[in-house]
């Protein structure tokens, strides 16, 4: 039986939840690196051939089975033999149930070498950290239903090669102070899922954005700088709101709008009080700004519109009539009406209009403000003609629909 495509989806699924996973065999295992350097760093290469090597000569892993395999680094991969007249093996993994930045604060910076701790911070800041992985182990459940037919047909099993003694286990190590491509790995990958996490926000994609930081929980391969938990999740989620501002304006959103957002969100997290907070607020950050480019990202239109839209959405109570708009960006009014309503599809006045009267209607829901005066503030001096212009958008007068939708 041929698993190639149903192994395709599946690897698929695991790689958008950032959860690694590799089909290894005799030949090309050594190459996989599957541990990310860990093992070589700390000159365990002999540990890395009998954890990794399919043939599994000193491991207890077993055919037909999703073996779930713990090491001595706290980590945990899911080894799976697939069928097939070649002896491969899906290998998924590293992944974390621990949390080991706490874990190395208490316990070992004040044994381990300072370049030796902060590798080893780097390295588990790149592992992905799933404190539940019963979902993970259902969608792999699933898999292995699929490849041998029937859950009857498998068993699950753990080999546990960790110990209470962990922390011992690492002091004993002599890392390999010349090395540095545990570190280069891990930054290269830091930098590729930045990357991506700038596309996804760029496009607006909140999903796939999540689907990138592991549901909000993941950090983005940040280790962590300073010992107090609350500054060290500032300090990371100031870096986020940068990294999200980017992607935003990768994404052709005007830094007018770009600006507030950014603001608001460097104030949310200098009141940050809690690190478990800081996951609600990760999810707020991605909701916000893949928002922001749905909503206002111009990449559709050329250059020229973009300007008149981003002037238009700057003041709404400014003086926003064709002839004016027109003098500002040193161009032809007609030449302007033609443009502006063959990429808009509405002409200019009526895109000021209709953006005046979105600005109307937040204003009648969410304060007590005089209808006069907000017809000032969308830049309408003659309230009655405010009130003709709002009811033919909205169907009711102000006042009717400030009471059935008053906040």
């Amino acid at each position: 039986m041929s698993v190639e495509a149903e192994l395709r989806f599946f690897m698929k699924i695991l790689h958008n939840y950032q959860i690694g996973a590799r089909v290894v065999d005799s030949e090309n295992y050594k190459q996989a690196n599957l541990d990310g350097g860990l093992r070589r760093y700390l000159h365990l290469s002999d540990r890395y051939d009998k954890l990794f090597c399919p043939d599994f000569k000193e491991l207890d892993i077993a055919e037909y089975a999703v073996n779930i395999l713990k090491d001595n680094f706290l980590c945990t991969y899911l080894y799976l033999i697939l069928p097939g007249k070649l002896r491969r093996t899906l290998i998924i993994g590293p992944y974390t149930s621990v949390n080991i930045h706490e874990r190395m604060r208490t316990n070992a910076s004040a044994q381990l070498p300072r370049e030796m701790l902060s590798q080893l911070e780097k390295y588990y800041s790149a592992v992905p950290y799933v404190p539940e992985d019963a979902y993970l182990l259902t969608l792999v459940n699933t898999f292995a239903e699929i490849i041998w037919q029937g859950s009857e047909n498998y068993t699950v099993r753990t080999v546990d090669l960790s110990s209470d003694k962990d922390a011992e286990f690492l002091f004993s190590l002599k890392p390999d102070e010349n090395d540095p491509d545990l570190s280069i790995q891990v930054l290269e990958n830091r930098y590729a899922m930045e990357n991506k996490l700038i596309d996804a926000v760029a496009a607006g994609s909140f999903y796939k954005a999540m689907q990138l930081m592991g549901g909000g929980s993941a950090d983005m391969g940040m280790e962590e700088r300073v010992s107090e938990p609350v500054r060290n999740s500032k300090n990371y989620l100031i870096i986020f709101n940068t990294l999200l501002r980017k992607a935003a304006e990768k994404g052709r959103v005007h830094p007018i709008y770009i600006d507030k957002v950014s603001a608001d969100f460097a104030r949310k997290i200098e009141s940050l009080g809690r690190v478990e907070d800081r996951k609600s607020l990760i999810r707020e950050m991605l909701s916000a700004y893949c928002g922001l480019v749905q909503e206002h990202a111009l990449q559709q239109y050329s250059p020229f519109v973009q300007k008149v839209i981003v002037r238009i959405d700057a003041d709404l109570s400014a003086d926003l009539s064709l002839h004016t708009l027109a003098r500002a960006l040193n161009t032809n009014a007609s030449y302007l009406s033609t443009l502006f309503k063959r990429e808009m599809g509405m002409t200019l006045t009526e895109y000021v209009t209709l953006k005046r009267m979105e600005k109307a209607a937040f204003y009648l829901k969410n304060t007590n403000l005089q209808i006069q005066t907000i017809a000032q503030q969308c830049g309408i001096l003659d309230v009655n003609y405010f009130a003709r212009l709002f009811k033919r958008v909205y169907r009711k007068t102000p006042k009717e629909y400030r009471a059935q939708n008053a906040k």
